[in-house]
C-alpha cells in the first residue's frame, strides 16, 4: 500500500506596512523570538509612506481575501499635525482598498506613538502631552540614558532595548494594552475615519490586536 506523502504544516505569513524602522525592527525581533521557541512564522514588514501606498497596493499579493495587510502607524495627538498625517494615511489606504477589490487592511495604531506599545512591555503607560514625554519612561523601563527620542530610534539604541525583552514581556504588554482598551470602551468614544475605527483617547492603541493575532495564529497563546 502506498503511503500518502506527509503534508507540510502551513507557516502563518504576515505582510505589514509600517511607518518607520523601529516598528520594522520590532516585528523582525518578534518573529525571531517565536521561531526560537519552535513556532514557525514569516513576517514581511515594509516601511511604506502615504505617497507610496497606491504603488504598493497595485503590486500586493497579500491583502487579498483571507490575508489582510497589517498597517502599523502612529495616531498622533488631537489637533496636531501628526493626527493629520494619520488621517492622510487612512485616506490613502481607503483609496487603495477601493481601487483593488479584495484588498483589505487591518489597522494597528498607537496613540500617541509606537513608544507607548514598547513601554507597555515593562510597565503601564499613561497619557502624554507630546511624543517627547515618552523618553523618561523609555529610559526608566529599559535602563537607558538616552537624550532624545531621535537617539532612541537609532538602530543600535533600539536594538539594545529589544535585547532586554522576552516573549513573556510581550504577553504582559498585551495584558496592559487590553486594560487600556477596556477603559476606552467604557469611558471613550470610538470614531470612524475613511472606513477605519480608532479611539482619540490618549492613551489608546490597536497594535496589540495585530500582535495578539500573530501569537495566536502560531499557537504561542490561545
Amino acid at each position: 500500500m502506498k503511503l500518502k506523502p506527509k503534508q507540510s504544516k502551513r507557516v502563518p505569513s504576515y505582510t505589514l506596512w509600517v511607518e518607520g524602522e523601529t516598528e520594522e525592527l520590532y516585528l523582525q525581533w518578534l518573529a525571531k523570538q517565536l521561531r526560537s521557541v519552535k513556532h514557525g512564522i514569516k513576517v514581511t514588514p515594509e516601511v511604506v509612506k502615504p505617497s507610496q501606498i497606491s504603488g504598493y497596493a497595485k503590486r500586493a499579493t497579500f491583502g487579498l481575501e483571507e490575508s489582510p495587510i497589517y498597517v502599523i502607524v502612529d495616531c498622533g495627538g488631537e489637533g496636531d499635525s501628526e493626527r493629520d498625517q494619520f488621517f492622510s494615511y487612512l485616506e490613502w489606504l481607503d483609496s487603495a482598498r477601493k481601487s483593488k477589490p479584495g484588498l483589505d487592511f487591518h489597522l494597528g495604531y498607537s496613540n500617541l506613538t509606537f513608544e507607548l506599545w514598547m513601554i507597555l512591555h515593562k510597565d503601564d503607560c499613561h497619557s502624554k502631552s507630546c511624543k517627547a514625554g515618552y523618553l523618561g519612561d523609555v529610559n526608566r523601563v529599559f535602563g537607558m540614558n538616552l537624550q532624545s527620542l531621535s537617539e532612541y530610534k537609532k538602530k543600535s539604541a533600539f536594538e539594545r532595548c529589544l535585547d532586554k525583552l522576552r516573549l513573556t514581556d510581550v504577553e504582559k504588554a498585551l495584558e496592559r494594552a487590553e486594560r487600556i482598551g477596556k477603559i476606552n470602551e467604557t469611558q471613550g468614544t470610538r470614531r470612524e475615519r475613511s472606513g477605519f475605527s480608532y479611539y482619540p483617547s490618549n492613551p489608546s492603541l490597536s497594535v496589540n490586536e495585530v500582535v495578539r493575532k500573530m501569537l495566536t495564529d502560531v499557537g504561542y497563546i490561545k
